[in-house]
């Protein structure tokens, strides 16, 4: 009868695992203490490396490599008095040069590739002698010195992470420079790989995927943001397969999360005596991030847009004053599709009517700028010159909650504007244009550039009033 190979469990790998410790997050950590005779010539007592894995079975692998590579060290170090801790990986790059090769090479050329290792397989004969079974079975390091072992793990192709595969991504991407672009990718990446562990490109796989939306459900994420998470994913992917001219199925292509959206909270509106006392502890405290706040009061636009306004897009001098929601080098602007007839243009922008609270915020934004400015609140203006929409957006939510608003945030004024537009009678596609929301069954189609300023103007004026 044939024996049945059996997987060992979860609970033998744990044990198998030497030189680990497993904490509270689920994550192993190799530790292993450096020998008594090298302690001298080396930095540390005890090497701790985060494996950055749940898994026991990658842990166990990560750990086996580790070991190799400290032994290999240290069996250097005892043999040379002179030698450093890293010689070996030095010596055996220099080795591989010398040959015409190159380390972690997907190929490489078949006659420097035997000139190398014709001495290292005549080690091994020599050997194992006459034993066939010592052949199979021998260990590198029971034959060869610590740089040829060094040398074998150089020779082993790269198999690229997500992480590798997002330089990929930024290189080729439209936005690839933008700070912004790049953390949101590396984060998802990073709860991505502290789910299911740190995967070559190539070897994930759909239930990979599957077990990282169980897992960040288990921890209580939004659906929401299971799935912004997903769709980063996905594009470094896509981008990492295109760009290597790979033909790989995308396992982060539309899966599939239980009960999407019926976690999304609503926008909490203001009430009318909220939003009075808001704009009056605004125009009392008077400084750049309450005209902030104020013009998101006014005109419902995202703390996105409001922060990367320039100067020259809030017009005082015209017969309406008004701002200019547009594309700028701080930043973009969500233009809404369904608006173009599912084509964003390049060129769009808003001009949204200053009133209210929102126009003593433009007048004190330009009575007090300084020769040269270009932004309006350059506070919100990185070194390089993008809008730091997550710092202003904390930084905001944080006093707007300080003053006893603790439900609310900058988003809720959007959502208070469209309430108030709706209230008092505004036509829904002047709200819409308003406020650059989604088109809502208001047409299939948007003719010309919309409704005048003047026409927005008296909407606006009814919805905020002098507040």
């Amino acid at each position: 009868m044939k024996r049945r190979h059996r997987r060992p469990s979860r609970s033998l790998l744990l044990l198998a695992i030497r030189y680990t410790e497993q904490r509270d997050n689920g994550l192993f950590y190799y530790q292993r203490a450096v020998p008594t005779d090298l302690r001298g010539r080396l930095p540390t007592k005890i090497i701790k490396v985060p494996l950055g894995t749940a898994d026991p079975a990658v842990a166990l692998k990560k750990v086996k490599l580790l070991n190799a590579k400290h032994e290999r060290q240290w069996d250097l170090l005892r043999a040379d008095p002179n030698a450093s801790a890293e010689a070996a990986e030095v010596q055996a790059l220099h080795l591989l040069l010398e040959h015409g090769l190159t380390p972690h090479a997907p190929t490489q050329d078949e006659a420097s590739l035997d000139a190398l290792l014709g001495p290292f397989e005549a080690a091994r004969e020599a050997y194992a002698g006459d034993c066939d079974e010592t052949y199979r079975q021998a260990d590198p390091r029971s034959y060869l010195g610590p740089v040829q072992v060094a040398a074998l793990d150089l020779l082993k192709p790269k198999k690229d992470k997500l992480k590798d595969a997002l330089e990929v991504y930024l290189r080729a991407h439209q936005k690839g420079d933008n700070e912004g672009r790049r953390k949101a990718a590396e984060g998802a990446i990073a709860v991505f790989v502290v789910a299911v562990g740190d995967k070559p490109v190539r070897d994930i796989r759909r239930d990979h995927v599957r077990v990282f939306i169980e897992h960040e459900t288990a921890r209580g994420l939004k659906t929401g943001t299971i799935r912004r998470y997903l769709n980063e994913l996905r594009a470094v992917f896509s981008k990492y397969v295109l760009e290597k001219e790979l033909h790989l199925p995308n396992p982060f292509e539309k899966p599939t999360i239980k009960n999407e959206g019926e976690d999304a909270e609503e926008g909490r509106p203001l009430s009318d005596a909220d939003w009075s006392k808001l704009a009056g502890i605004c125009r009392t405290v008077d400084d750049s991030a309450r005209w902030a706040i104020a013009l998101q009061m006014g005109t419902g636009a995202r703390v996105g847009e409001i922060v990367g306004l320039t100067l020259a897009e809030v017009i005082l001098d015209a017969p309406i004053p008004y701002v200019v929601f547009t594309k700028n080098s701080a930043r973009g602007i969500k233009t809404d599709k369904a608006a173009t007839n599912g084509r964003r243009k390049k060129d769009s922008f808003r001009g949204v009517p200053l009133v209210g609270v929102a126009l003593w915020a433009a007048k004190r934004i330009h009575e007090t700028a300084a020769p040269g400015q270009v932004f309006a609140f350059p506070q919100y203006v990185g070194e390089d010159g993008k809008a730091k929409n997550g710092s202003a957006s904390a930084t905001l939510n944080k006093w707007i909650k300080a003053q006893g608003f603790e439900e609310h945030s900058t988003h809720d004024f959007r959502h208070t504007l469209r309430d108030r537009l709706r209230n008092t009678g505004c036509p829904s596609e002047v709200a819409l244009e308003i406020g650059g929301w989604a088109k809502e069954f208001v047409g299939d189609k948007v003719y010309g550039d919309g409704h005048t300023l003047s026409i927005r103007q008296k909407h606006l004026q009814a919805a905020v009033g002098e507040s």
